[in-house]
């Protein structure tokens, strides 16, 4: 099989005989499409530098979207989400327990009183974990972390602690 004729011009394909077969030449530094033959041999060459050019972005272009994102990284244990963090979780605990005694004894209850209530019930696991090896000035200040988070308001009520609940219920 025969190689197809390179194609550089209309004068190229006028001359070209019935069936034979043709393509259009590639770009290289002596031949830019459009650069006719009374273009000096400087500006051929800035054609053909502004092509490569352009090439190189292109190619650039589509490494950028199509290679893979690496994320750095992080020295240590894998970070949690917001609401497993253990401020948070305290929170929770507390809401859940709370969340079903009367609202008029909910408006009363500080978080001093909430954490002195989960203390009568009995944990088991990760949960009795929470609240253990603690004074309990800081586990009171982790309980108002948390409450911020939850967004929970005097009454205990958390919008945010029900949806979270319905997702993992």
């Amino acid at each position: 099989m025969t190689e197809p004729k390179q194609i550089k011009g209309i004068l190229d394909y006028v001359s070209l005989k019935p069936g034979e077969e043709w393509e259009i030449a590639p770009i290289t530094e002596d031949y830019i499409p459009g650069m006719g033959t009374g273009a000096s041999k400087e500006a051929i060459r800035w054609a053909y530098k502004g092509f490569l050019s352009e090439m190189k972005e292109r190619l650039l272009e589509v490494t950028v979207k199509t290679e893979p994102r690496i994320k750095k990284r992080r020295i240590g244990p894998p970070e949690k989400k917001a609401e497993l963090r253990i401020d948070n979780l305290r929170a929770y605990y507390l809401w859940y327990i709370v969340r079903d005694l009367s609202e008029s004894y909910r408006c009363e209850i500080t978080n001093r009183a909430a954490i002195k209530l989960v203390n009568g019930y009995p944990l088991e696991g990760k949960t009795k974990a929470a609240w253990d090896n603690q004074a309990g000035e800081s586990i009171e200040q982790s309980v108002s972390r948390g409450r911020k988070f939850w967004h929970m308001d005097n009454r205990w009520n958390s919008k945010k602690c029900e949806q979270f609940h319905a997702k993992y219920d």
